[in-house]
């Protein structure tokens, strides 16, 4: 992941580089410890390359996020 911070509308927003038609999904903790993590967003990516995400339902308080790679759905 590249670039995490705050975007222009305030929410929060990483780079990640993909691969072709694999489906990632952003997740978020408030605690590393006991971590129960819960998805903010999905993506597809169908060309590869570098993709957005964004939590566009972001907490005040901190958190901690990752990208998980939920593998090729779609193969031509």
């Amino acid at each position: 992941m590249v670039r995490p911070g705050l975007n222009a509308e305030g929410q929060f927003a990483v780079t990640a580089s993909t691969r072709r038609n694999t489906q990632y999904v952003l997740e978020r903790t408030q605690a590393l410890a006991g971590a129960l993590w819960q998805e903010v967003a999905s993506l597809h990516s169908t060309n590869g390359g570098a993709m957005v995400f964004t939590d566009h339902t972001a907490p005040a308080a901190r958190g901690f996020y990752r990208v998980r790679d939920e593998g090729q759905r779609w193969k031509h």
